[in-house]
C-alpha cells in the first residue's frame, strides 16, 4: 500500500509578498486549500506554519484560522509545529531555539486545544543538535528532507526514504523522523503548473509503489491560480482511484510497521543540512544576505542579555522574530536598516566579558631576517613580515613543542593544481571576475611588549583601502585582529579569515572536528574528501560550513587540538573546512567566513572588526553534553 502525505507550508508573513496582496492570500490560497477536503474523497492534510503566520491570518481572516481549528478537532488536518517563527535552529543558540519552540507549542495548544506532535525543521535545514529543542517542546517526531539526506549517505538503502527513521540528539535523546521527498514534491508542481494547461497524471507517484507499505510526504507551498487549483485537484482525485491512500505525518507512524532504522544524518562534510537544490546551503542565512552577518550579531547580543536575566516572555519572542529566516534572505532595504544600530547598540554594551589572558613570566622576540620569532611561556611562534604577518608556524607547550600550523610553501604537493603557498592567519576576499584581495604584503611593523606577551601591528594597502592588522602571542595562545570596517561595504563576494592551515605530521591520522550547530555540541570525525571553502558555481562561493553558534571551533585527533574561538555578538562568523587528500598528503585547513555570495545577497552590508584567538590543549575536551555524532563519510 502507498500512503501518502500532502503538507502545505503557510506563511503570509514573508516580505516578497507584496503588502498590498496579503489581504487576498486567503481567498486566493489557503480557502481553496481546505476546500480540498470535500472535493477528493478520504483527502486528510497537514499543514504547517509558524506561530507568528497564523496570528497574520487572524488579522487577515480570523474565520478561515476558526476553519482550520474545527478540521484539526475533526481530524481532518494535522497541524505541523515549526515555533513562534521561521528561524534557522542551526544557526541560533540553544536557548532561542528551545524559546521559539516552547513559544509555538504554547500559541498552537491554545488554538488547537492540544499542542502538535510532529514539527517540520524550518527550511528543512537540520542538525543534530535542534533535536533536542524539539524534545524539550514536546514534539515525537521532525519532518526533514529525504533527498539532502540521501545523497550524503550513499550507504542508505532507497527503502529507508518510505518509512520513518530514529535519529540522536549530541546528549543521545532520540527522535522519531519522517522524511519529505523534494523529488515529488517538484513533480507534483510541475504537473500542477505544466504547460499544457491540463493536470497530468503524476507518474512518479505511481513509481513509488512497492512490495511493502510505503510512505510519502510531498511538500507543497498553496500559491496557485485559480486553474491550477482545479488541476491539484483533479490530480488527487487520479491518484485516489489509482489506490493512494490519503495519511497524516501520525498516521504514517502508524501504518508503515517496519522497525525504524537508527540513522546520523549530518556528516562532517555537511554538518547542516538544507533543501537539495543547487547552490542552496546554510550561508545564505549566516553571511550573505543584505547584511546577514550584522544581524546576527545584533541577536546574538540580545541572547546573551536575556539568557543571562530572567526575560518575559515579549522579548524572547521580539527575538525569535527578529531571527526569522525571511529576513536574512528577502528583507527589503527599509526592514534590514529597522532599529537595527539601536540594537546593536545594545547588544554590543549586554555582550559577555572576554576573558582576559593569562600573564606571561616569559615574552621575547627577535628578527631573523624576515621572520618574527617570538617565545612565550606556552607558545612559538615565526610571523613572516613580507606577507602581513602571517604565521609561518606556531607551536605550543601542550603540543610538546611541536609546530602544528602555518605555513606550506610551494612544492608541498606534486599536484601542479596545488603548486602554491598555503598560509595561516591572513585575509583573503574573493570578488568572482575581480580577483583576490589578500593582506600578504609588507608594512611598517609596530611593536608593543606587554605582561600577557607581544602584540605585533602592521597596516597593509589594498586594493579596498589600508587594513590595519595585530597579531598577539600570549603565553598559551595567539591572537590576531583586523579593522576591517576600513574596507567600505562588504564586497560582493567571499570574505575569509584566519586560515588555520595544520602542517604535516602536526596531528596524528584520526582527526574530529567539535562545535554547536545550534544544540550540544557535535563531535564528527574527518574522513572523506570535505571542501566547505570551494565554490558551488561562479555566483555561489561555498558549500556551506559549521554554525558554530557560541563561537568555538576545535580540531584535534584525540590527544592534541586547537581551539579557534571569537565573539559571536560582534561577527557570528561561519566556519569552513577543508579535509582533502593531495596525492598522499592530507590536507587539512579551517577557515572563518565573514560573508558569501549567492542569490540571496544584497548590497549595502557591512564588515566588523575581528579578532580570533586560537590556542593548543592537549587531550581533546569532551564535555558531558558533546558526543560523537557521525563520520564525513
Amino acid at each position: 500500500m502507498l500512503y501518502v502525505t500532502v503538507l502545505f507550508h503557510l506563511d503570509p508573513c514573508s516580505p516578497s509578498l507584496a503588502r498590498a496582496a496579503r489581504g487576498d492570500v486567503v481567498r486566493r490560497w489557503y480557502r481553496p486549500l481546505l476546500a480540498l477536503l470535500d472535493r477528493v474523497p478520504g483527502m486528510v492534510l497537514a499543514l504547517e506554519a509558524p506561530l507568528h503566520a497564523l496570528e497574520r491570518i487572524d488579522s487577515l481572516d480570523p474565520e478561515w484560522n476558526a476553519d482550520l481549528a474545527r478540521l484539526v478537532t475533526l481530524g481532518q488536518v494535522e497541524f505541523v509545529g515549526s515555533g513562534d517563527s521561521r528561524l534557522i535552529g542551526p544557526l541560533v543558540p540553544e536557548c532561542v531555539h528551545v524559546a521559539n519552540q516552547r513559544l509555538g507549542v504554547e500559541g498552537y495548544a491554545a488554538r488547537f486545544g492540544a499542542p502538535p506532535r510532529v514539527a517540520l525543521v524550518n527550511e528543512l535545514a537540520f542538525s543534530q543538535g535542534i533535536v533536542d529543542g524539539y524534545l524539550d517542546a514536546g514534539y515525537e517526531a521532525l519532518i526533514v528532507e529525504w533527498n539532502s539526506a540521501r545523497r550524503i549517505h550513499p550507504e542508505w538503502s532507497d527503502e529507508l526514504g518510505f518509512r520513518p527513521a530514529l535519529t540522536r540528539s549530541p546528549r543521545g535523546r532520540p527522535i522519531a523522523v519522517l522524511w519529505v521527498d523534494a523529488v515529488g514534491a517538484d513533480e507534483l508542481q510541475r504537473a500542477v503548473r505544466g504547460p499544457s494547461g491540463e493536470a497530468q497524471d503524476l507518474a512518479w507517484l505511481g513509481r513509488q509503489v512497492g512490495d511493502s507499505d510505503r510512505h510519502v510526504c510531498l511538500y507543497v507551498e498553496p500559491e496557485l491560480e485559480p486553474g491550477e487549483w482545479q488541476r491539484l485537484t483533479t490530480l488527487l482525485l487520479r491518484a485516489s482511484e489509482a489506490g493512494v491512500v490519503w495519511t497524516t505525518p501520525s498516521g504514517a507512524r502508524r501504518v508503515v510497521a517496519a522497525a525504524p532504522e537508527e540513522l546520523t544524518l549530518a556528516t562532517g562534510a555537511e554538518p547542516i543540512l538544507v533543501e537539495h537544490r543547487p547552490g542552496y546551503n546554510v550561508a545564505r542565512w549566516a553571511v550573505s544576505g543584505r547584511n546577514d552577518l550584522s544581524a546576527n550579531a545584533t541577536c546574538q547580543g540580545e541572547a546573551y542579555a536575556l539568557a543571562s536575566t530572567v526575560a518575559p516572555l515579549d522579548r524572547w519572542r521580539g527575538l525569535c522574530r527578529r531571527w526569522a529566516s525571511h529576513l536574512r534572505t528577502d528583507a527589503t532595504e527599509e526592514q534590514g536598516r529597522g532599529s537595527a544600530a539601536v540594537r546593536l547598540r545594545r547588544a554590543r554594551r549586554d555582550r559577555l566579558p572576554e576573558a582576559p589572558a593569562r600573564p606571561s613570566t616569559c615574552a621575547a622576540w627577535r628578527l631573523d631576517g624576515r621572520r618574527v620569532l617570538v617565545e612565550t611561556d606556552g607558545v612559538s611562534a615565526s610571523l613572516l613580515l613580507d606577507y602581513g604577518l602571517a604565521f609561518e608556524s606556531v607551536a605550543f607547550r601542550a603540543h610538546g613543542g611541536e609546530p602544528a600550523f602555518g605555513t606550506l610553501p610551494m612544492g608541498t604537493f606534486d599536484d601542479i593544481d596545488w603548486a602554491a603557498d598555503f598560509y595561516s592567519g591572513h585575509l583573503a576576499i574573493g570578488v568572482p571576475g575581480a580577483g583576490r584581495v589578500t593582506d600578504l604584503d609588507e608594512g611598517p611593523l609596530e611593536v608593543q611588549q606587554l605582561p600577557e606577551g607581544v602584540s605585533f601591528g602592521v597596516r597593509v594597502t589594498t586594493a579596498l583601502g589600508t587594513l590595519t592588522k595585530r597579531v598577539f602571542v600570549a603565553a598559551d595562545s595567539v591572537r590576531v585582529a583586523w579593522d576591517l570596517a576600513a574596507l567600505g561595504p562588504r564586497p560582493r563576494g567571499s570574505v575569509r579569515l584566519c586560515a588555520v592551515t595544520l602542517l604535516d605530521d602536526a596531528f596524528g591520522e584520526r582527526l574530529f572536528a567539535t562545535t554547536s550547530n545550534g544544540g550540544a555540541r557535535e563531535r564528527y570525525r574527518l574522513s572523506g574528501e570535505i571542501d566547505q571553502a570551494r565554490e558551488v558555481a561562479p555566483l555561489v562561493t561555498s558549500r556551506g560550513g559549521y554554525g558554530a553558534v557560541d563561537g568555538r571551533f576545535v580540531l584535534d585527533d584525540g590527544q592534541r587540538g586547537l581551539e579557534l574561538s571569537w565573539d559571536p555578538t560582534r561577527a557570528p562568523a561561519m566556519p569552513l573546512l577543508q579535509h582533502l587528500t593531495i596525492g598522499r598528503k592530507r590536507f587539512c585547513r579551517v577557515s572563518l567566513s565573514l560573508g558569501e555570495l549567492d542569490d540571496t545577497f544584497r548590497e549595502g552590508g557591512t564588515l566588523p572588526a575581528f579578532e580570533i584567538v586560537v590556542r593548543g590543549f592537549a587531550r581533546a575536551p569532551r564535555p558531558a553534553t558533546a558526543r560523537w555524532v557521525g563520520s564525513a563519510s
